[in-house]
């Protein structure tokens, strides 16, 4: 796997101080023990300052698995504020529900079960910030029915554009990202054209 930030990096990021927030470390432990993809705690926390410093009440992120992600988002946003969340993982929900329950954040947090799509269609108000973290394959019918939600001047967040730093690399990547690489590389042209 091609290196994005160097080790250095990666270790003065990892030595700044935080808070430790003991269910964000059990549901950190749970993701890397069951192979489940979470943001990692820099990623989280880019995430949370966006949110935090955009001064957001309204969010709508595109795949909840676990919640750690919409947890994170639901404890920077103001008591007014409220995170929509879409998961459509039938093993997912459970164990979303009960992090929802236990992080003291529920009241700030709207889980919409079922197909991402479906879901869009049927939402009738606009979001300061939409945070895509969904199947790759699904990244481009998601933006098309998803962006038209996004107010005037609000921010959309994508994760993985540089998928392990596959989409980068002029090496062919394994044939496990193979596919999936083609299909990011296809969504950063476009996303980055609505940009400008």
């Amino acid at each position: 796997m091609p290196d994005i930030l160097s080790t250095e990096t990666l270790n003065y990021l990892n030595s700044l101080p935080r808070e430790e927030n003991p269910l964000l470390l059990e549901m950190e432990d749970y993701a890397r023990e069951n192979y489940i993809p979470i943001l990692d705690r820099n990623s989280a926390t880019l995430l949370e300052i966006l949110v935090a410093t955009s001064k957001a009440k309204t969010v709508l992120e595109i795949g909840t698995a676990i919640g750690y992600s919409t947890i994170r988002i639901a404890s920077v946003l103001p008591d007014d504020g409220k995170i929509y969340t879409i998961e459509k993982s039938t093993d997912m929900i459970p164990l979303a529900e009960r992090n929802f329950d236990s992080s003291g954040y529920s009241k700030k947090i709207i889980l919409l079960k079922g197909d991402a799509i479906r879901k869009l269609l049927r939402l009738n108000i606009t979001f300061d910030i939409i945070f895509l973290d969904a199947d790759k394959q699904d990244y481009l019918r998601l933006l098309e029915f998803s962006l038209h939600l996004l107010k005037k001047g609000g921010l959309y967040i994508t994760d993985n554009l540089l998928w392990q730093g596959y989409t980068s690399s002029v090496e062919e990547p394994p044939v496990k990202y193979a596919r999936s690489t083609v299909q990011i590389r296809e969504f950063n042209n476009i996303f980055l054209i609505l940009n400008h």
